[in-house]
């Protein structure tokens, strides 16, 4: 019956709205994310996980040379960075240089 299966298949597709998409758009870091920096009020701020001292002063220079006020960086353990949505791309690309290397 395929309505039986639709049926079943709406709980799983409502958990995939509801948790993947926030993540997706770029609105909440990713739940995995073993690293999450917080800007705040032009701030750089570690909610979760290290970062070495010379490292944390790049990444407050890069935001504060882009102007950025708020937003989040998250570091997966599989060196992926996520960002907010509202980091622009160039400003990914620096930030994301020095958080890798």
């Amino acid at each position: 019956m395929p309505g039986g299966v639709l049926f079943l298949l709406l709980p799983a597709i409502a958990v995939v709205v509801v948790f993947g998409l926030p993540i997706g758009l770029g609105l909440v870091p990713p739940w995995n994310a073993t690293t999450v920096i917080r800007i705040r009020a032009g701030k750089v701020v570690v909610k979760r996980g290290q970062l070495r001292g010379p490292v944390r002063d790049d990444v407050a220079e890069v935001v504060a040379g882009a102007g950025l006020t708020s937003g989040f960086i998250a570091l997966t353990s599989e060196s992926r960075v996520c960002f907010s949505r509202n980091i622009p791309e160039s400003t990914r690309q620096r930030l994301r240089n020095v958080l890798l290397n």
